[in-house]
């Protein structure tokens, strides 16, 4: 029942917390995001709806704090992937209202724009027309998910080889801004591996990935979601077959849409 889920959120004191799938510590556990039994992230249909029912909660807050933009960026997302550009753009404006041009808020709005785009050359065009204001940006935050929504368009187009310096520099920043043994960084760096491993620097990639498997293991607990799918991939890496498995399966979890907004999640 979402209403039910809904009455619950409201309750979470990380009420303007962006939830849903990547968002890292405490926010990451907000109920507008998060199963309060399994702990799981909502997906798909239920994911979608709550954002929307965060949103209707926070869109009228006095002030528009960054949090609440925070919640307008990923409304932006999920709107342009639904194929709703015009609703998207009134939450991209009401997101951006009275920001200075260079303001780390409507850069993100920008980038989160980019990332929700349909077609990934116009994302990837948009990205190339945000680069002069990403030079002169000083916000760690923005920089690191400019550099991660980069890598992750480019790995979609097939560009593997120049995804690779801007998956290597969404690594450095969240590791950063986050730590190390952060979620978000270890899921950036996890998908740093496999970017590694797809461009044949196996040995490299396969060596990160299993170091990254036991922060994990050690950080989050052997039950955790990611570690066990984690061991799923690792398993394949090691496969006499590891090539024709890897595209099968282990290719979905390269770049996931947790890649690209985990260097987001810090923005909350």
């Amino acid at each position: 029942h979402v209403d039910c889920l809904v009455e619950m959120a409201k309750r979470d004191e990380w009420i303007v917390a962006p939830g849903g799938r990547g968002t890292t510590g405490t926010a990451r556990f907000s109920r507008w995001g998060v199963c309060q039994t399994c702990h799981q992230d909502f997906s798909g249909a239920l994911e979608i709806e709550m954002l929307r029912r965060q949103w209707r909660h926070v869109r009228d807050a006095t002030p528009v704090t960054e949090a609440v933009r925070a919640v307008m960026r990923s409304v932006v997302e999920y709107l342009q992937v639904d194929g709703e550009h015009a609703a998207a753009e009134r939450v991209r404006h009401e997101a951006t209202r009275g920001l200075t041009r260079d303001d780390p808020a409507l850069l993100m709005a920008d980038i989160a724009r980019a990332h929700g785009h349909p077609s990934k050359d116009a994302a990837l065009d948009i990205l190339e027309g945000l680069r002069p204001r990403m030079d002169r940006c000083a916000h760690l935050v923005a920089r690191a998910k400019y550099a991660s929504v980069f890598a992750h368009i480019l790995h979609d187009l097939g560009r593997l080889h120049d995804a690779l310096p801007h998956s290597a520099e969404a690594v450095r920043l969240c590791a950063r801004i986050q730590g190390f043994q952060s979620r978000g960084t270890l899921e950036q760096t996890r998908n740093h591996a496999m970017l590694l491993y797809r461009t044949g620097q196996r040995e490299e990639g396969r060596a990160i990935f299993a170091q990254v498997l036991a922060t994990q293991t050690r950080v989050f607990g052997a039950g955790d979601s990611d570690v066990v799918f984690g061991n799923i991939i690792l398993k394949t890496l090691h496969s006499k077959d590891d090539e024709e498995l890897y595209h099968r399966g282990a290719a979905s979890a390269s770049f996931s849409s947790s890649s690209s907004s985990s260097a987001g999640g810090a923005a909350a």
